[in-house]
């Protein structure tokens, strides 16, 4: 009988020796080709920038080379500021993350992505007290058909 052990470091032997193998395909032949379009940042990373000056914090991510943005926020600003504030940088937000689906909220989420121009919107997360066993989950799932009704 083989040990663990013993099976451990034939695998790894096996695992390298076909790496190492001169008739065995590199990595970049194994990884799908596939070339990034669009590449965006998510504002919740310059968060603190951003509770100081929406504006400038936009601008730098532009002028850095970034073309979207995900916003978890909009820090005050009309969805009409939020979306002149873009088209003054050349900036593209897809998505936000919306912190509620509740019917009001999720209604205002929805008309201020449509003004600022988000084909997605995002539920980052949901309390862990709405996801307590089964029925939690099942509660969860209705909330989140009757957002999409």
């Amino acid at each position: 009988m083989t040990s663990r052990r013993d099976f451990a470091k034939t695998l790894s032997a096996a695992a390298l020796g076909y790496v190492l193998h001169p008739l065995a395909p590199s990595p970049q032949r194994l990884a799908p080709r596939r070339k990034l379009d669009h590449v965006g940042l998510q504002l919740y990373t310059v968060r603190d920038e951003m509770k100081k000056d929406v504006e400038a914090t936009i601008a730098r991510v532009a002028a850095t080379g970034y073309t979207e943005v995900e916003f978890a926020g909009y820090f005050g600003k009309r969805p009409a500021e939020v979306r002149a504030m873009l088209d003054r940088h050349g900036i593209t937000a897809p998505s936000a993350h919306i912190g509620s689906i509740a019917p009001d909220a999720w209604r205002e989420a929805l008309d201020a992505a449509h003004v600022i121009g988000h084909s997605y919107v995002v539920v980052p997360w949901i309390p862990l007290e709405a996801l307590s066993g089964v029925d939690g989950y099942k509660k969860i799932a209705a909330v989140f058909n009757r957002a999409a009704e």
